[in-house]
């Protein structure tokens, strides 16, 4: 029975493989296998590049089950407003700093205060 033989990798084999990466070509590569609608998309998230007016995360879409449909009211909303995540209930108001929008994956942007 053959098995895998434990390999033995040292920082030196590391910083070896790295410095002998071309690194204008691997950037031409990763552009040339994304195109631009893809781009466009990334940065057109309805769910954090809108600001204020971004897509609630928590969805109020009508269902229908067993026979019985209707609106819920989940008295919650949820959204992103820069690189914060905004919580708002009927009682309370929340707000969280994120790194990554949820729904895309984009890191945010931190707000610039002044």
């Amino acid at each position: 029975m053959t098995g895998i033989a434990d390999v033995v990798i040292t920082q030196e084999d590391v910083d070896k493989f790295f410095d002998e990466i071309h690194i204008d070509a691997l950037t031409e590569s990763i552009k040339a296998s994304v195109n631009e609608q893809d781009i466009a998309a990334m940065n057109e998230c309805e769910y954090c590049s809108l600001g204020k007016d971004s897509k609630s995360l928590i969805s109020n879409s009508k269902y229908e089950y067993g026979g019985v449909s209707g609106e819920p009211d989940l008295g919650i909303e949820a959204w992103i407003n820069n690189d914060r995540l905004v919580i708002e209930t009927d009682t309370d108001y929340q707000v969280k700093k994120i790194k990554f929008c949820p729904m895309c994956g984009k890191r945010l942007k931190e707000e610039q205060h002044d």
